[in-house]
């Protein structure tokens, strides 16, 4: 990861195609009044992109350092809700 440039990152991510019916499930369960999330060994670069496709409330995941647009190194878990 390391020296890897943060959009080229999120582009790969963001052309990752969901699992068929995850959207569908997301909602379901928001519906019924459950927070839905996603807890990741990835990264929060992944994983807010795919938190902000499904609409979710929340991620937990690696912190990558970066320098302007490179990826430096990982920091430690993060958590982010909305």
């Amino acid at each position: 990861m390391k020296g890897l440039g943060v959009s080229h990152f999120t582009e790969v991510v963001e052309g990752m195609p969901l699992t068929k019916g995850a959207s569908e499930v997301v909602a379901w369960l928001k519906d019924r009044g459950c927070t839905v999330g996603i807890i990741s060994d990835s990264y929060t670069l992944a994983t807010q992109i795919i938190e902000r496709k499904l609409k979710m409330d929340f991620h937990i995941a690696n912190e990558l350092t970066t320098v302007g647009s490179v990826i430096k190194e990982k920091f430690g878990c993060q958590w982010a809700g909305r």
